[in-house]
């Protein structure tokens, strides 16, 4: 069996380093044809208060569809502010031939078989008729939900509730859940700054890397191992793999560009800074 590709790379020149991330792991030429909707869901929880995706790299991540025409960010409300305020806030509104979706919007009930927790839930009708889902968190460690909160956390954002702490109970399982639904055609990590700790009080560091691949449980497993964590022991992930929705066994994915060893090494000089500072 083939082994999952997911991509390292130094951030540079913003359009040839996302490039080179999406060649090494085989290309999108399936995913950029014209007449397919492409969506790019950002995670912007404030848009006053980093992480989120920064300007470079959202824009250099639209410079990838060169066929496709109809390309949008896309967020939901939350209690701090509407999807509106956090894509202008973010200063996606500045990025040509894009549009901003609102996923709180136009809703309707979703038929899908194997859900259980979220099969009252209504979704966008825009999200369910998108033809290619780009998944763009940031790197960044979160304590309640298992040590990380990048690309399957980041689905999270699609559900349109403006209050979303009912979930948090049972986070993990809700998504599997979303990833069974709409499981992202591509992930692309912005790693520029890494941001340890956890929400409110996320300390970045500059790393200058991007980690992209077509898995995204592939991709937030190879971020583990970036940070010295073991994907086995952050929960969602670990079920996302028994429900054969991704990959986070190392024999089963190849890592391309930069290697590990690479980039390890500027972690752990991250993470002592960071035990420093809280002492």
């Amino acid at each position: 069996m083939a082994k999952v590709k997911v991509s390292i790379t130094r951030f540079g020149s913003p359009e040839q380093s996302l490039s080179r991330a999406v060649r090494l792991i085989g290309g999108m030429a399936d995913l950029d044809r014209p007449c397919l909707q492409v969506l790019i869901k950002p995670g912007i929880f404030d848009p006053n208060h980093s992480p989120y995706a920064n300007l470079k790299v959202a824009k250099a991540v639209t410079s990838l569809f060169h066929a496709t025409k109809d390309i949008s960010f896309a967020e939901s409300d939350n209690h701090l502010r509407t999807s509106m305020q956090a894509l202008k806030g973010a200063g996606y509104d500045q990025i040509s031939r894009v549009g901003l979706v609102n996923l709180s919007d136009n809703l309707t009930q979703v038929k899908k078989t194997r859900i259980k927790l979220l099969k009252d839930q209504k979704f966008s009708k825009i999200l369910l008729k998108t033809d290619v889902l780009v998944d763009l968190p940031v790197m960044k460690t979160e304590s309640s939900v298992g040590g990380i909160s990048i690309g399957v956390k980041n689905l999270l954002g699609l559900i349109p509730d403006k209050v979303k702490t009912h979930l948090h109970c049972i986070l993990s399982e809700v998504l599997v859940e979303l990833l069974k639904m709409f499981k992202p055609d591509l992930t692309v990590v912005d790693a520029t700054t890494a941001y340890l700790g956890s929400y409110p009080n996320h300390k970045p560091f500059n790393i200058g890397l991007i980690v992209a691949g077509r898995d995204v449980v592939a991709v937030d497993a190879v971020c583990c191992m970036m940070m010295g964590i073991n994907p086995e022991r952050v929960k969602h992930l670990a079920l996302a793999a028994r429900a054969g929705l991704g990959s986070i066994n190392p024999n089963e994915i190849e890592v391309v560009g930069l290697k590990l060893d690479e980039v390890t090494p500027t972690f752990r000089a991250a993470e002592s800074l960071f035990r420093q500072d809280k002492s």
